[in-house]
């Protein structure tokens, strides 16, 4: 699979599609590669990320992968942190996701 940025889109998509049909296993398998894509792509700390990390802790934190879920909402909560400043909207929204 190509590593594009356009490819990570529709993996991220394609994730978030599977996990409301019920289908966790794929659905995480999506969003891993559109987090993968991402941060080769664009780095580590990309905004673009989000998204795709706030789907991939909802996924785990629903599978009682607790601390993985925490884990992947803590990096969101430190991207976003640093893209945008702590007390900007999307870092309050990863904060609301972590205290989930």
């Amino acid at each position: 699979m190509p590593d594009h940025v356009r490819v990570a889109s529709i993996s991220e998509r394609m994730g978030m599609a599977y996990s409301r049909i019920g289908s966790p296993g794929l659905a995480m398998e999506w969003l891993t590669k559109a987090i993968a894509i991402r941060t080769k792509r664009q780095g580590r700390l990309h905004p673009d990320l989000l998204p795709s990390l706030a789907s991939s802790a909802a996924l785990l934190c629903a599978q009682g992968q607790l601390f993985g879920a925490a884990d992947t909402s803590m990096r969101a909560v430190r991207i976003a942190g640093g893209a945008f400043g702590t007390r900007h909207a999307k870092c309050g929204r990863a904060l609301t996701d972590l205290s989930l």
